[in-house]
C-alpha cells in the first residue's frame, strides 16, 4: 500500500491529462457488429409485431358480445293497508252452481269393486256377454233411448188379375165342395210360380185351382221401396152354389 501511495510532492497535472486524451483516436467499430445490433433490432419488432393480438383489435363486437347489465328487481313499495283497499275495487266472488241432469239421462252409477281406491277401482261390468247386453239395453232405457231394431218398410203382394178354377165333371158328379190350399210365390214381374198344395180335395180339382192360379198376376212386394219375391199361401173355394 505505500508503494501505490504517490510521492509527497505529487501534482496532478491537468493540462497533460486533457491533452492526452484529445490525441487518442476512437477505436474503429467492427461492421459485423453493427449488422448485428441492426439484425436484433428488426427481428424484436417483427416478433412484436407478430405477438400483438390483431384480430382482436380489429373485429367489431356483435350484439350477442354485449351483454346487457343486469338490473335488479325493484323492490315494492309497501302500501298502507286502506290505500291498497281503496286502490283495488272489490270483485264478487261468483260460485259455479252444480249441473244437474234429468233422471231420465243420468247415466247409473256402476259399482266400484274397491271403494278405498277410488277413480283406480275397476268398474263391476259384467262378464258375461247376456249380462253386458241386459246392462246396455238397461242403460239406453234410462237415458229414454229406444233398443228395438229399425224395421225395413216391406208391403205385401197385391193381386190386379184373378180367374176362378173350374170343376171338373168328377168332383161335379161327387158334388166335392171345400178348399184348396197352395203355397206359391211372387216373382219380382208380378208373376206366380207355384210351390206346393197344403191342402187338397182329389177329383182332379187340385190341377185345377194350380191352372188358375198360375194365371193370376200381381203387384210385387216391396222391401223399402225396391221389388222383392215374396213366398205366401193362397186358398181357392170349390162350392156347387
Amino acid at each position: 500500500m505505500a508503494k501505490l501511495q504517490p510521492a509527497a510532492n505529487w501534482e496532478p497535472d491537468a493540462a497533460y491529462v486533457l491533452d492526452q486524451l484529445r490525441r487518442r483516436k476512437p477505436a474503429a467499430a467492427a461492421p459485423w457488429m453493427r449488422l448485428t445490433m441492426t439484425a436484433t433490432i428488426l427481428a424484436g419488432t417483427v416478433l412484436v409485431l407478430v405477438a400483438l393480438p390483431w384480430q382482436r383489435l380489429w373485429t367489431p363486437k356483435t350484439e350477442e358480445a354485449v351483454k346487457p347489465v343486469a338490473q335488479e328487481p325493484a323492490t315494492p313499495v309497501e302500501m298502507p293497508q286502506q290505500a291498497q283497499a281503496e286502490k283495488a275495487p272489490e270483485v264478487p266472488a261468483v260460485t259455479a252452481a252444480p249441473v244437474t241432469t234429468p233422471a231420465a239421462q243420468q247415466l247409473p252409477a256402476p259399482e266400484v269393486k274397491n271403494p278405498s281406491k277410488g277413480q283406480d277401482a275397476l268398474l263391476d261390468l259384467p262378464d258375461t256377454e247376456e249380462e253386458l247386453l241386459a246392462y246396455l239395453q238397461q242403460l239406453a232405457e234410462r237415458r229414454g233411448v229406444s233398443t228395438q231394431p229399425v224395421q225395413a218398410a216391406v208391403t205385401q203382394p197385391q193381386a190386379t188379375y184373378q180367374i176362378n178354377p173350374s170343376y171338373t165333371d168328377e168332383g161335379r158328379q161327387a158334388k166335392v165342395q171345400g178348399t184348396v190350399e197352395m203355397t206359391i210365390t211372387v216373382k219380382t214381374d208380378g208373376t206366380v210360380q207355384f210351390e206346393s198344395f197344403k191342402k187338397t180335395l182329389g177329383y182332379g180339382l187340385d190341377e185345377k185351382a194350380r191352372e188358375a192360379i198360375e194365371q193370376w198376376k200381381f203387384r210385387p212386394a216391396t222391401k223399402d221401396g225396391v221389388a222383392v219375391a215374396t213366398t205366401v199361401n193362397v186358398s181357392m173355394n170349390f162350392s156347387l152354389r
